[in-house]
This record gives C-alpha cells, structure tokens and sequence, in this order.
C-alpha cells in the first residue's frame, strides 16, 4: 500500500468548462483550444476554452487583469430581435464578472467580418435584449484591440502561474520592503540571487499590483519597476 504523506499533492483533475455550447475542435478556418486557469471564484483551476486565436489571446489579457474575478467561456445564449424584426440567438465568447461585481459580456471577432457583416450594428440589438441580471455591459474585441507585447506579458504571467513557487514570491517581497525608487528587473534579480526564479516571482509581483511597469511593453530583466505605493 502507498501512503501519501501530504494530500495537497495528489493530483486533481482541473474543473470542467461551464461553456453552454459545444465547442467543435475540427475546423480548418481558425484555432481551437483550452486554458486551465485557477480564478477567485473557483476552488481549484478550471478549463476555458477558446475558438479562435484572437479569443485565446484575448482570455490571457483577462486572465491577467487583478480586478477579474470569474470568466464564463460561452455562457448562455442571449435571445433577440435583429434589425428585421427576427428572432435570433447570440452566444457572447466570455461572461467576465468583475471583483466588484460588475458583469462584462465580450463577443471577440476579426475585424474584417465586424466590417463586413455590419456586426457593430448587430451586436446593438443584442445589447438591448441582455437581462440586467446577465451583464452590465457588452466589449466587442477585434485583434485590433490586442497590444501583442501586453498579450505577450499576459501569456508570459500564465506560464509563470502554473508552477507556484511561494519561497521566490516571499523572497522577492523581502527585497521589496527595502526598495527606494526604481529599479530594473535585471538589477531586482540579482540582489534576490534567485536568478530564474526572481525573475518569475517579480513579473508575478507586477499582475498582483506590488510593482508597477509598464504592461503594454514587453516585460524584460531591462524593465524599470518602482514599488507600488
């Protein structure tokens, strides 16, 4: 018989998607695919899935944002009239609800079907049919919107999330306390002496709202970070 000494390290699968409406893996047209992402409102990581790159991108973005609390990969479909006066059915790509309980329904789609299918004008009679009890607010997000070196970022903080690493996140705010001023990241490094590790630890201190840097250049050992006041 095995004997687990510790049972926080057997392995959970993450929770399943919530997603209302069955996503297709097999399409030649755009990406498909998932994020396991541990969020506030869950006790343990969760799958998200995404249909298209822009999506994928997107849900990092979000992923990264402090104030996100819950993200609702294709919630529930939201029924209305369109210009013609016919019943029609939408399914937004995220619900987002915020920490301070503010809801964000998010349609994401490239910016040439915006133009072409008019979707701007579309996506006004959906936003008239959302219950109040479903969103506070409706985003359409193009590629467009993206900064590729704040998704970048973004996608950096995500990889550097899956492996939680307590010892360098606490090392790294010892030598937070004692910071005067700015600093590179490079220089933050070497005084920890965690090479590697500090350099996580720091871009994780960065989204959690300890540093400040500049989110929509792409985070280096040459970024300047001062402390959070």
């Amino acid at each position: 018989m095995n004997i687990i000494d510790n049972p926080a390290e057997v392995f959970r699968p993450p929770l399943q998607s919530r997603a209302t409406r069955k996503i297709s893996l097999r399409s030649k047209a755009s990406a498909r695919g998932l994020v396991v992402a541990r969020l506030p409102a869950d006790p343990h990581p969760r799958k998200i899935w995404f249909e298209s790159w822009p999506e994928y991108k997107c849900l990092l973005l979000l992923l990264a944002m402090a104030e996100v609390y819950n993200i609702w990969d294709q919630p529930p479909k939201i029924r209305y009239r369109n210009r013609d006066g016919k019943f029609c059915n939408h399914t937004f790509d995220y619900l987002v609800t915020l920490t301070n309980g503010e809801r964000i329904a998010i349609a994401v789609k490239p910016a040439a079907l915006v133009i072409k299918r008019d979707f701007v004008d579309e996506l006004s009679y959906v936003a008239a049919a959302v219950p109040l009890d479903f969103a506070d607010r409706v985003w359409l997000i193009t590629e467009k919107n993206l900064n590729k070196d704040e998704v970048a970022n973004a996608e950096m903080l995500h990889a550097f999330r899956r492996k939680p690493d307590v010892e360098a996140d606490e090392a790294i705010d010892g030598v937070i306390a004692d910071l005067k001023g700015g600093m590179t990241i490079g220089s933050l490094v070497e005084v920890s002496g965690l090479g590697a590790r500090g350099f996580r630890a720091i871009v994780r201190a960065i989204f959690d709202g300890k540093l400040s840097a500049p989110r929509q250049e792409k985070i280096t050992y040459a970024t300047r970070v001062e402390v959070v006041a």
